[in-house]
């Protein structure tokens, strides 16, 4: 019997092994896959869901889907929100299912200053003082993968209902 064997610390892609530099960067690919396949899979669901209920929705940045629900009127002297203006919101944050996650009576936040989901920004910039909305939000627009402890659960796509005050 004859046994070779090889004391080389080099790692060889002919032996099936990889670095741990060539394993993170496989693994960061496959976590990129991933998300990129999870995301089309929201934007159908998504789509899905604003058809089935009937909105007259329009679509913006990272596939949120919203609907006005109560605009004021064109004559109204305020402006559409933009970034660095402060906000305050009523909001009810929903999961697709209807369960609640929370209600905020007086959400107050600077708009591209803030440690809310980047979807507040994206919606709070269609919005004018006393206008409503409902949005359904993806997951990575919303609270990520993370989501917020026994609140809303990780990876959840959600519905907003917002009243800008």
């Amino acid at each position: 019997m004859v046994v070779i064997a090889s004391c080389s610390s080099k790692p060889s892609k002919d032996n099936g092994h990889l670095s741990v530099e060539e394993q993170r960067k496989s693994l960061s690919n496959a976590m990129l896959d991933f998300n990129a396949a999870r995301s089309v899979a929201e934007f159908h669901i998504i789509d899905s869901l604003s058809i089935a209920w009937r909105w007259n929705s329009k679509k913006i940045t990272g596939g949120i889907v919203y609907e006005k629900i109560l605009e004021e009127e064109e004559s109204n002297e305020s402006s559409l929100v933009e970034y660095g203006d402060t906000v305050i919101w009523n909001i009810k944050a929903s999961l697709i299912n209807g369960i609640e996650c929370y209600t905020i009576p007086s959400l107050k936040y600077v708009v591209g200053h803030s440690n809310q989901p980047q979807a507040f920004d994206e919606l709070a910039t269609k919005l004018r003082r006393g206008d409503s909305i409902r949005a359904i939000v993806p997951s990575l627009m919303a609270y990520g993968t993370i989501g917020v402890p026994s609140k809303v659960p990780p990876g959840a796509l959600l519905v907003l209902q917002v009243r800008q005050n």
